[in-house]
This record gives structure tokens, C-alpha cells and sequence, in this order.
């Protein structure tokens, strides 16, 4: 059973609605390094559920980047709007509780592919788990999305930066298998504008981020139709843990994430691949 605080599949991989626009404002674009991640992006490519992005230079989920991971969860038991909260172990296994979670008889192992600092808090009752994580840390990433009644007067379609108030850039409807309709952004701050402006609300985040864009395309500004904006307080690994799960078998209680290995979707796609593999050794 996979309990997901989201109300849809893909974490990060995120892909939001607001009317006709669609805004993938967590990954923008996958650019795998790995033969595992490759090859399980070019089956999803098969099925119709991703594309090559060349402007980008990786691979994007059809219609959204949330697309990619659907696939994985075909047959599954999932439970979605389900924030755990509390986690206890007894002799005859895991109870799991917290906001949407259903009641169910107690479960023999648990996983959390979570964020590092969410494994912390939910572990705080074992200082010896907890102790194995430290090093590993996250930093936050304020997205913006926008939309215009029309295209912006730039060739850009994707930019990544590596000073200013701006991480990247990304042009939603240049993307394969994305609606014609007008012209959509998604727009990420970078760590440092991002930790200093973390507790503003999201309204006050969307004025300077879109002049930082303006100026980042030599655009003059333009009134979007629609903007707002979405906060990761824990959206990229800064620190990662340096090995790629966390097993404690006689627990029967596993951790994995990008935070492990990286900051890439490689990291995740490894991390949880390797976890798999551990727990299926034991055959149990």
C-alpha cells in the first residue's frame, strides 16, 4: 500500500491545471544519465506518456511532467491526500496514522521516500536511525507560474542560471504534447533568493520573481492573464547523504530519495531501485 500526501502521483514531478493552462512546476525536464532511468523513460515514451524535449535537451511527461510516474503505479493499492503523521512499532508490526490515512491491520515493513527533513521529524523516537541521516540536507525553491494572452517576444525556451535571483526558466507550451494556447511559464528561484524570501507569503513571491524573468529574457514586461506562486520548502538536495538508502532489517524499516545520491531524478529513480533490490535479498 503507498500512502501520498499529494493529491495526485509524482511528488516533485508535479503538473498543475488552472483552466486552459497546464504548468509543470517542480521538474521541468528529466536529463537522465543512468541506463536504468533511460531505458525505463523510452518505454513511458512508447506508451505515449513522455517525449524528447530538445529545447530543454532531456525528456518531459505528456500531457505533464507527473505523466512519467504513472505507469509505476499501475495495479497498485494507493491512497492519495494521505499525510502520515505518526509511525509505531510493535512486536506484530508498523501502525501507520495521520490525516487521510485509513485504519488497516499492521504492516510487516515500511518504507518512507520522503524528504530528509520529513524522515526526521517522523523519526524523532528513534535518535539511532535518526543519527544515520545526518550530513544530508535539502534547501527551498520558490516556483512561480505565468501566463500570457500571448507569446513574449523571445526565442528562450528553457535557461538555467548560476547567479541572480533565478535558478531557471522553462516555456510550458513549448513542450511536446502541451496546448497551443497562449504562452505559459514556470519560473524557479534560485537557493539563495529562495532561503532569504521562504516565509513570505506566496502573493508577495510573484512581483519580483516575474521583473527578475523580464529581465533575465530582455523582455519588456507584460501583464500575465494568470500567476502565482508555489513553495518546495524542501525541493532540491543540497547535501546528499552519500549512499543510496537507509535499511534497518530488523526493523524491517527502509529509507530512500533523491537526498540520498543527489539532486537529480536519477538520484530518486536509483535510490529507490537499490532499497528494492536490498529488501528483496532478504527474502522476506
Amino acid at each position: 500500500m503507498v500512502f501520498d500526501k499529494g493529491r495526485g502521483l509524482g511528488g516533485r514531478l508535479a503538473s498543475r491545471r488552472f483552466e486552459e493552462w497546464r504548468f509543470d512546476h517542480g521538474a521541468v525536464v528529466l536529463q537522465p544519465k543512468t541506463p536504468a532511468l533511460t531505458a525505463y523513460l523510452h518505454s513511458v515514451v512508447g506508451a505515449g506518456q513522455a517525449a524528447y524535449w530538445p529545447a530543454g535537451a532531456g525528456w518531459v511527461g505528456v500531457p505533464g511532467m507527473n505523466a512519467v510516474v504513472k505507469p509505476l503505479a499501475d495495479g497498485m493499492d494507493i491512497t492519495l491526500s494521505a499525510e502520515v503523521d505518526m509511525l509505531v512499532h510493535r512486536p506484530e508490526g508498523w501502525t501507520i496514522a495521520g490525516k487521510g490515512v485509513p485504519e488497516s491491520d499492521p504492516f510487516d515493513q515500511v518504507v518512507l521516500a520522503i524528504p530528509q527533513p520529513q524522515v526526521l521529524r517522523l523519526l524523532a523516537q528513534w535518535p539511532e536511525m535518526t543519527a544515520r541521516l545526518a550530513g544530508a540536507s535539502m534547501r527551498p525553491c520558490w516556483a512561480v507560474m505565468a501566463a500570457f494572452a500571448t507569446d513574449l517576444p523571445t526565442d528562450t525556451n528553457f535557461a538555467t542560471f548560476s547567479e541572480g535571483p533565478l535558478s531557471l526558466v522553462a516555456r510550458d507550451t513549448a513542450k511536446p504534447g502541451r496546448s497551443s494556447t497562449g504562452d505559459s511559464w514556470v519560473i524557479h528561484a534560485g537557493a539563495d533568493w529562495s532561503r532569504a524570501h521562504l516565509e513570505l507569503d506566496r502573493d508577495s513571491v510573484v512581483a519580483p520573481l516575474l521583473a527578475a524573468f523580464f529581465s533575465a529574457l530582455a523582455c519588456d514586461p507584460v501583464a500575465p492573464v494568470v500567476s502565482f506562486a508555489h513553495r518546495w520548502r524542501f525541493g532540491v538536495t543540497d547535501t546528499p547523504l552519500g549512499r543510496p538508502f537507509v535499511l534497518d532489517p530488523s526493523l524491517r524499516f527502509g529509507l530512500c530519495g533523491d537526498w540520498c545520491l543527489g539532486d537529480t531524478a536519477d538520484a530518486a529513480f536509483e535510490s529507490g531501485r537499490a532499497l528494492a533490490a536490498a529488501i528483496l535479498a532478504t527474502g522476506e
